[in-house]
C-alpha cells in the first residue's frame, strides 16, 4: 500500500548556497551538485492521515567544498 510501511528515498540535483542578511549584501555561489538518501516508516493515524518518520544522510559539493549531514524528522501526510 502507498504511504504504509518501510520506504527508501534517494534524490539527485543542482545544489547553490545563497546568503540574504537583511540590511547587508546577499551573496549567492556557483552552481554544485548534491545527493539524499534515506528512509522511513510511515503509518495511518484515521481515515486519510497518515504520520511518518525519517532519517536522512545529504551531501552537497559546491565551489570544491563538500557540505553534508545526517536529518532526522517526522511529517503528517493528510
Amino acid at each position: 500500500t502507498v504511504g504504509k510501511g518501510f520506504f527508501a528515498r534517494g534524490d539527485v540535483g543542482l545544489a547553490k548556497i545563497a546568503v540574504d542578511v537583511s540590511g547587508l549584501d546577499s551573496s549567492d555561489s556557483d552552481s554544485g551538485v548534491g545527493f539524499l538518501v534515506g528512509g522511513g516508516y510511515s503509518w495511518q493515524i484515521s481515515g486519510g492521515t497518515w504520520f511518518s518518520v525519517n532519517a536522512d544522510y545529504t551531501s552537497k559539493t559546491i565551489e570544491d567544498e563538500t557540505l553534508g549531514g545526517f536529518t532526522v524528522g517526522g511529517a503528517f501526510l493528510f
